[in-house]
């Protein structure tokens, strides 16, 4: 009986942690969310002006990570401390945060996720220093999971990717699920935006439109591949070369000139204005998947914070609207297989695509989602996009 009441408290202890991990998390994402949203306003409602302020901005975040950072402010970091039970530092919390800040106020075509993994990451090895309940490797993957919930409004999605992605142990899975659905509920008191885009309709299945469904996501899966390979060669080379900041210079020019010269709005930030184009039928091009893919690639380039999640949703989207109707399916359907296929294979995500597509757009989207996740398995490669030699 005493055994059976201390598995009760330890589980309950276990229950405890994971509600208030994922409140604190759900509390500081949506300032963090509302903050991104008000100058991404503020940068549309100024024009180009920021935009002169992106060489400043690189150089600033550079020294930001450099000297309050130690240099281990990033990604990998978290797959370090996941390995060898190493703490983040918990003003890597802020620091995400105000160089995310600082990318969207001056039109960096960059996310919001990757300062959102390191904001969880944070706060979630924080707490269990203080607090050890879990290991730290639960810890960081529940503050995961906790932040991408409260950033997309996509909780099952969250836990699922947050264990595939980062921990790799599903027994860990309830405990995630438990932090993010608490952070999906302040996601809903705060009212913050979620990722929900509309598909009318499946199509008609037949073995002609299956084999042009797979063979689709297979090119898009390709092209998330090719998107990581491409997103990690050009980190390398910035860290490897011994000018990185005249690099950083003539690369942060040149993006600045790049959006002054496209003056299009659609491909600044996280890619949400290019997003709701393709699903809310305006005219979308061919050339607007590579234009934010290469924006987005040179933004990472030059050190800018954000993310690639929402940037690879949004290179999916667009290439996919315009090759829907070149192999006879419908755009919507086309941009939603892709915009779920470039993710995947861009993360190594295969079960964290699948329940995005799902919670994105709905149940009865599960046999593309899942079609989505196999195509992100087959064309996965070596790196993804959140380290380079992915297993």
């Amino acid at each position: 009986m005493e055994s059976l009441i201390e598995f009760g408290r330890k589980k309950g202890r276990f229950i405890v942690f994971c509600l208030f991990l994922g409140l604190v998390i759900g509390m500081v994402e949506s300032i963090f969310v509302s903050g991104v949203r008000l100058l991404t306003d503020l940068h549309l409602k100024m024009g180009s002006l920021f935009l002169w302020g992106l060489p400043v901005g690189a150089l600033l975040t550079r020294w930001l990570i450099k000297n309050i950072g130690h240099d281990k402010q990033n990604i990998e970091q978290i797959f370090q401390a996941e390995e060898s039970a190493v703490h983040i530092p918990l003003r890597n919390a802020p620091l995400a945060i105000s160089e995310a800040w600082i990318s969207h106020l001056l039109g960096a075509c960059t996310g919001r996720a990757g300062a959102s993994l390191q904001l969880g990451s944070a706060i979630g090895s924080f707490l269990q220093k203080r607090i050890p309940v879990f290991s730290m490797g639960c810890s960081l993957t529940c503050g995961i999971a906790a932040a991408l919930s409260c950033l997309f409004g996509c909780p099952i999605a969250a836990a699922f990717f947050a264990v595939e992605i980062f921990s790799r142990r599903w027994k860990e899975l309830p405990y995630a699920l438990l932090a993010s659905l608490m952070s999906y509920s302040v996601h809903l008191i705060f009212q913050i935006p979620s990722l929900r885009l509309s598909v009318l309709e499946l199509p008609s299945f037949s073995w002609g439109v299956l084999f042009k469904i797979f063979l689709c996501a297979v090119l898009f899966g390709l092209v998330g591949n090719l998107f990581a390979r491409s997103l990690q060669w050009a980190r390398s080379q910035i860290q490897k070369s011994e000018h990185a900041i005249v690099l950083i210079i003539v690369l942060s020019l040149i993006l600045m000139l790049l959006l002054m010269f496209i003056r299009n709005f659609r491909y600044i930030g996280t890619g949400e204005i290019l997003l709701q184009a393709v699903f809310e039928g305006e005219q979308v091009f061919l050339s607007d998947w590579i234009w934010k893919a290469v924006l987005t690639i040179l933004t990472s380039a030059c050190g800018f914070v954000g993310g690639e999640m929402t940037p690879m949703f949004s290179v999916g989207a667009s290439l996919g609207v315009v090759c829907g109707p070149l192999v006879g399916l419908d755009p919507l359907v086309c941009a939603a297989i892709g915009m779920l296929c470039v993710f995947g294979a861009g993360t190594h995500s295969i079960w964290g695509t699948a329940f995005f597509g799902i919670e994105i757009f709905g149940l009865w989207f599960v046999p593309l989602s899942l079609t989505a996740g196999l195509a992100s398995c087959l064309t996965k490669g070596k790196w993804s996009v959140y380290r380079l030699n992915s297993k």
